[in-house]
């Protein structure tokens, strides 16, 4: 053990040097894993002087240099494991690209948005022929690899009956629509657009009003996203919204009978 406070709960802003040197160290050995699957990109690539340079801009890329070599999120390890899991799909190894997935999955539940994609590329690839029936045999054994990771993973919380602990942070659904200060997504846009029907509203124009959401969108801290104009939005909301956006390239997986 390099430093023992590291992993106590209870000592919240802890910084010392061993914390510092320990994490920039992991995080720049474990992006040797997106390195690789890069360099892997360059080899087998039709063009290897234009994927050089898409290689190069991923891997130098601003975002990972400052997330993970300041907030320490280990996203270009986690990045890393998606082009190698791509990588797997592109050479037939599609079992193999689904247990990366899951284990990229487990590492990071942000890639739930993509894991429909998958599941759908990988019944179309892998679990059905051509001629669009589904194989028993493969499809029991892609659902058991899956599983298999996901036992590992959850397995210790099951035993220990932490599971909705886990869940409820898996799902914070009460960090609101924006998180903290406006996180850069749509509903940003959503409650910016709020602020203007309330200022309109300010100056004569007859709107109804929630009084709760006067304050609620602008405070820049973590919590429940209350509107003041516009419809509140719920977690289903949200989910519906998504489901839809990705139901027609869902469709045009499935109809393609091409691997990648």
């Amino acid at each position: 053990m390099i430093d023992k406070k590291m992993v106590d709960l209870n000592s919240l802003n802890y910084d010392a040097w061993t914390v510092i040197a320990y994490q920039r160290c992991t995080v720049i050995i474990s992006e040797t894993v997106m390195a690789l699957a890069l360099s892997w990109f360059v080899r087998k690539s039709l063009r290897p002087d234009l994927q050089r340079i898409i290689s190069a801009s991923l891997f130098f890329h601003p975002g990972f240099l400052i997330v993970d070599h300041i907030h320490f999120q280990y996203n270009g390890f986690m990045f890393g494991i998606l082009l190698w899991s791509i990588l797997m799909a592109r050479n037939n190894q599609k079992l193999l690209s689904g247990i990366l997935f899951a284990v990229l999955l487990n590492f990071k539940h942000i890639y739930m948005y993509i894991a429909p994609a998958y599941f759908v590329y990988l019944l179309r690839s892998y679990c059905m022929d051509p001629s669009g029936s589904i194989s028993i045999p493969s499809f029991i054994r892609l659902a058991q690899s899956v599983l298999a990771v996901f036992a590992v993973s959850f397995g210790p919380f099951i035993w220990m009956g932490q599971i909705p602990q886990v869940l409820s942070r898996l799902f914070p659904f009460t960090r609101g629509l924006n998180h903290a200060y406006w996180a850069p997504n749509f509903w940003a846009l959503v409650t910016a657009l709020d602020r203007v029907l309330l200022k309109l509203h300010s100056r004569g124009l007859q709107l109804n009003v929630q009084q709760a959401g006067v304050e609620s969108t602008s405070r820049g801290l973590v919590g429940d996203t209350i509107f003041a104009v516009i419809p509140n939005i719920a977690p289903a909301h949200t989910f519906a919204i998504t489901l839809v956006f990705q139901t027609v390239p869902f469709r045009q997986t499935l109809k393609s009978e091409s691997d990648c």
